[in-house]
């Protein structure tokens, strides 16, 4: 594989409209190599050093021969014209388009390319080289979206979804300047490093130069703290404990990118003021996570990692990775064998596999195999879970999770994985024992599970994030016991309990959720300020004088944050909302009117506006913007939906069943689309309505309202039997004692 060499790596961003510059006190990688000689050169060659190049022959892996390709319905020629690498593509109208490769994303285990456009925009092809060997089916082109071809969809390559600027380059680069200007809607993006450089993690290096070139000695403060933090363990028979810890800053540094997150700003000291006041880390979201904290989406570690006793315990990600080659430091299970007893762990009565000789043989008897599973992301990049769980059955049979016993049996099942961990660990106390996976999966499944969840929000001894994310659940509940564990949680010294806290309280009564949540104005993280602002900005014609003032100033935080993202027609949105609840009609009409002009294709500020002009009592403005959405995004189910909400209050039925059923058929998962199908089919076509009810319902389980509308609908029909199976499954999950649910018992109990 080719490498790189150092004056290419600082010469590469003189091209297009991407420029190398050294402001900030940024002096780029180079500088760097006469003093740390041999960790730069471990870094070349590295992911990090190759997370970004210039395409040329030196760093292009994918053959680009002159040979059509089949990928689909498409047909692409990767070529080579002069020094310039180009790829033709012909789809499926025939439709032929050439375009210029200009750099390179990352090398393994694929390798993406990217095109530039006059207007600063840099997209990624959906076109990729798979760079793992012939024997593990690579060196090949495939493509990585073939679902996401109409030219309306978000993850098009032409749109947001793909685009380098906002969605890739903080990551990919160093000290990266996005440069957007929202009157042109163009970028003049540069940044001081093409790829991941030495400043990237230890921050700018001219004052440290100057240091260096005056003789100072000992540690230089003007460098990030990124020191490994245990400093001396402590021997016990089975693992090495940490027995004093060192502060630093490391797991917080590699987070910046390896992190499911969102940007706040680029103000590039968010390492003294904290992580919280430049990104908003994700909880453990159900469309994120399994309930047991395992991945599910992409998390990019750092989530799964702080949920582990690992982190607990002080470990660091450069005790197993080498920070510079970003490869691990030892290797199968010698990893792990730092600090846990080989004799121990690696023997076969530990693992009940064959003791691990090479990497080939005996599989399930590296650490990892059964404590980091894999889930393969890009359709080549496998990822290993870092939450560093045990393989539990047991909560597979009860919350659906996956676990390491039967997903490498594929053709054995869980029932079969719990009876051998009980064969073989029968003085087990963690097969059964509690775990906040089955509060959390009965949560997202409706039923009801408070009690539990106040409980996992209160223990200290989870982590922050669960404890969060079980406060991120509670917003469906309004009992003593929630309102005291949001309570404590805006109370929290954790910022993730504290981010929680707010998730959880956005149902609440608005007196309520001010009650609660106005303290966390001032709070010292940019993230749970702004977030405590959205949550309250509805109550702000209600305040006196001097709590408006407290709420505009983190409000206008909350703007400025969206600003930042002013490249995301989302983050317009976003403001267009704050406004609407401020009743700032105008103000609102305008944001969202930008967000559709910084992109077209997207639905929300269209269903927006559109309702904002309903709610203002303007038919025919409401019919006029739908209409413009439904022609720009003609494949969006929300935009469908919304018209057809628009037909029934206009009495135009026909028109609104018409475009209901084109809303399920464009958004087959949106469980609220076809709940709405449903009660505008009740008078018209009873076996439609009733399969839209179940639809409805077996897309999302916890809805109550769905679950009641079709026991009630089926009573009705006289349809005693399946009434009887979904009332059965109601009472499973609502509220001890509601009246509603006595009312449709006795119903139930009329039918003949």
């Amino acid at each position: 594989m080719a490498r790189i060499n150092a004056f290419l790596i600082n010469s590469l961003a003189l091209l297009f409209s991407l420029t190398l510059h050294a402001s900030d006190g940024y002096i780029g990688s180079q500088q760097c190599a006469a003093c740390h000689s041999d960790e730069y050169q471990q870094w070349q060659g590295s992911q990090h050093q190759q997370a970004m190049m210039k395409a040329d022959e030196s760093t292009m892996q994918a053959d680009f021969d002159g040979v059509e390709r089949s990928l689909g319905e498409v047909v692409i020629k990767p070529y080579i014209e002069g020094d310039s690498y180009w790829l033709a593509e012909t789809d499926a109208e025939g439709k032929l388009s050439r375009h210029k490769i200009d750099y390179t994303f990352g090398v393994y285990p694929l390798q993406q390319f990217m095109v530039s456009f006059d207007d600063g925009r840099v997209q990624l092809l959906p076109y990729t080289w798979d760079s793992r060997s012939e024997a593990e089916g690579g060196q090949r082109w495939y493509d990585l979206y073939p679902d996401f071809k109409t030219a309306d969809h978000q993850f098009h390559w032409l749109n947001t979804g793909q685009n380098w600027n906002s969605m890739c380059a903080d990551c990919h680069s160093t000290n990266l300047q996005k440069n957007f200007d929202i009157t042109t809607n163009t970028y003049d993006t540069d940044y001081a490093e093409i790829s991941v450089g030495c400043e990237a993690c230890h921050g700018p290096g001219e004052e440290h130069r100057q240091w260096a070139n005056a003789g100072a000695k000992g540690d230089d403060s003007s460098l990030n703290n990124i020191a490994s933090q245990i400093v001396e363990y402590e021997p016990t028979p089975k693992v090495l404990m940490p027995k004093t810890l060192q502060h630093s800053d490391q797991v917080e540094t590699c987070a910046q990118c390896h992190a499911r997150r969102n940007q706040l700003n680029d103000d590039n000291s968010h390492l003294s003021t904290g992580f919280d006041s430049r990104y908003r880390l994700s909880l453990l979201e159900p469309s994120l996570y399994y309930p047991d904290g395992q991945i599910y989406d992409e998390d990019y570690v750092y989530g799964s990692f702080i949920q582990s006793k690992m982190h607990q315990q002080g470990v660091t990600c450069s005790n197993c990775h080498n920070p510079h080659t970003a490869e691990l430091k030892f290797d199968i299970n010698q990893t792990c064998t730092q600090c846990h007893n080989a004799a121990e762990y690696s023997a076969r009565k530990h693992t009940m596999h064959p003791v691990l000789v090479t990497a080939e043989a005996g599989k399930g008897s590296a650490c990892v195999d059964c404590h980091m599973p894999q889930t393969r992301y890009m359709e080549v990049d496998d990822r290993r879970d870092h939450s560093f769980t045990i393989p539990r059955p047991d909560l597979s049979l009860t919350t659906g999770a996956p676990n390491a016993c039967s997903s490498c049996h594929e053709d054995k099942d869980d029932q079969w994985a719990l009876a051998k961990m009980q064969q073989h660990y029968p003085n087990s106390t963690l097969i059964g024992s509690e775990h906040f996976s089955v509060a959390f999966s009965r949560a997202d499944s409706g039923i009801d599970s408070g009690q539990s969840l106040a409980k996992i929000a209160q223990d200290q001894n989870y982590p922050a994030i669960i404890r969060g994310s079980a406060l991120l659940r509670m917003q469906n509940y309004n009992d003593p016991n929630t309102i005291i564990s949001l309570k404590r949680g805006v109370e929290s010294e954790q910022t993730l309990v504290r981010a929680g806290a707010i998730a959880g309280a956005r149902q609440m009564p608005i007196e309520s959720r001010w009650r609660l949540l106005n303290g966390l104005l001032e709070d010292q993280h940019l993230s749970i300020r702004t977030e405590a602002a959205t949550a309250l900005s509805e109550y702000m014609p209600k305040l006196a004088a001097a709590d408006q003032q407290r709420l505009k100033k983190a409000l206008d935080e909350y703007i400025d944050v969206q600003l930042f993202n002013g490249d995301r027609g989302g983050s317009h949105f976003n403001i267009g909302l704050s406004y609407l609840n401020l009743a700032e009609y105008k103000k609102a009409e305008q944001a969202f009117k930008e967000s559709i002009r910084i992109e077209p294709s997207s639905d929300l500020a269209y269903v927006a506006l559109a309702d904002m002009k309903r709610q203002l009592n303007r038919p025919e403005q409401e019919l006029s913007v739908l209409d413009q959405g439904v022609r720009a995004a003609p494949n969006s189910g929300g935009l469908l939906h919304a018209r057809g909400l628009y037909y029934v209050r206009a009495k135009q039925l026909p028109l609104a069943l018409a475009d209901l059923q084109q809303a399920t058929v464009k958004s087959p998962e949106n469980p609220r689309y076809q709940y709405i199908l449903a009660v505008a089919l009740m008078n018209e076509d009873a076996e439609q309505a009733t399969t839209a009810f179940t639809k409805a319902w077996q897309l999302n389980p916890n809805d109550l309202q769905t679950l009641f509308a079709l026991t009630d609908f089926l009573i009705k029909q006289g349809d005693k039997a399946q009434a009887g199976y979904y009332l059965k499954a109601l009472k499973q999950r609502a509220p001890k004692g509601a009246p509603w649910l006595g009312q449709l018992e006795q119903a139930y109990r009329q039918l003949p």
